[in-house]
């Protein structure tokens, strides 16, 4: 897969969670409940030999769930457990995902933060 398949393979995924989200190069800040998602790519390596050797590209999306403050972390925490669900286990789109791993910020810039850092891996078999 290239870099441009991965990332629209990441995006459709996190799509599907079926909530607001904004993404790196967006300028306006929704309001409400909303997440950040960035697709980072890791490194490559070459997992098999032989005549059609296979590629293997690891990486994250990083998924920052951005609520209220003052109100508890109920709800972020609610849809943070949610998503971690959705990425468990799954390959879709060419993508396999690994377990997903839930961290609270708490409060960062008048927001409260939670982020879900889901593994990725994708293969790629020369023809």
């Amino acid at each position: 897969m290239t870099p441009l398949q991965i990332d629209n393979a990441a995006r459709t995924k996190v799509k599907a969670t079926g909530y607001l989200v904004h993404y790196d190069n967006l300028h306006e800040t929704p309001t409400g409940l909303y997440i950040v998602a960035s697709v980072i790519h890791g490194d490559a390596r070459q997992v098999s030999i032989g005549q059609r050797a296979r590629y293997r590209t690891d990486g994250v999306i990083s998924l920052t769930i951005v609520g209220k403050v003052n109100i508890g972390d109920a709800e972020t925490m609610e849809v943070a457990s949610a998503i971690a669900m959705i990425f468990r286990g799954v390959s879709e789109g060419g993508l396999s995902y690994r377990v997903p791993r839930i961290t609270k910020l708490g409060r960062v810039s008048g927001r409260w933060q939670i982020n879900v850092t889901c593994p990725w891996y994708a293969d790629d078999q020369e023809a």
